[in-house]
């Protein structure tokens, strides 16, 4: 059996709009889990591209830890010119799915989901 019969006869644009649907029921469930207090709110405008020094201080962590978790797939990014930018909503979702996986071994499976997504999306 082909992986495109496995997945229902989907081709790879198939299975794959199936799993970005999958991945944003996942977050919206997860999203709607917090409180507006819980949350930390990224200062910037809703379609700000962040520098990965803005992101490192925004997280309280050094740069080549942004660019580790850019690389892992576990925070999304784009490479417009010749450094990486952050959406600031990409970076409130996982500053979200960090949050719950403190709180939860579920959310270890979200942060996976995200990674994967991630990788997914640098490849086209």
């Amino acid at each position: 059996m082909s992986a495109s019969q496995a997945a229902g006869g989907f081709g790879l644009e198939g299975i794959l709009s199936v799993l970005r649907e999958e991945l944003r029921m996942v977050v919206r469930e997860e999203l709607r889990s917090f409180t507006p207090g819980e949350m930390p709110k990224v200062v910037a405008a809703p379609l700000a591209l962040l520098s990965v020094m803005e992101v490192a201080k925004t997280m309280g962590v050094k740069p080549p830890t942004v660019r580790a978790w850019i690389d892992s797939g576990r925070l999304l990014a784009s490479k417009p010119g010749h450094e990486f930018r952050v959406r600031a909503e990409d970076l409130e979702r996982f500053i979200a799915l960090r949050q719950r996986s403190k709180e939860s071994p579920v959310a270890s499976v979200d942060d996976q989901v995200t990674s994967m997504m991630g990788r997914i999306g640098r490849m086209k």
